[in-house]
């Protein structure tokens, strides 16, 4: 279970969710040298205010870190994306925000 803290919290209206990860597609639909290019990726998390999501990678055992740009991208690093790791370690990286 994810503890959500620190400003971030999870996504849970479904409109809401759809309409970021369409931005995220837009974002990255080109780029195929991003690294999230081809995966299918859910938002479960945001920060609040911010551009900054929490996504479910694939299988759902890795999450992601995403900031988007609110462009479509052709820079491979953009949108910015840190792959995070498993539950434990995106709670980690809640934690540890700043």
């Amino acid at each position: 279970m994810i503890d959500w803290c620190n400003g971030w919290s999870p996504v849970q209206d479904e409109a809401e969710r759809r309409s970021f990860e369409k931005e995220l597609s837009r974002e990255i639909e080109t780029n195929r040298e991003h690294p999230l290019y081809g995966l299918d990726c859910q938002v479960v998390g945001r920060l609040l205010g911010e551009d900054d999501f929490i996504l479910r990678l694939g299988d759902g055992h890795q999450y992601a870190h995403v900031h988007l740009t609110w462009n479509r991208e052709d820079r491979p690093l953009w949108p910015y994306c840190e792959i995070i790791g498993d539950e434990s370690a995106v709670n980690r990286f809640l934690r540890e925000w700043s």
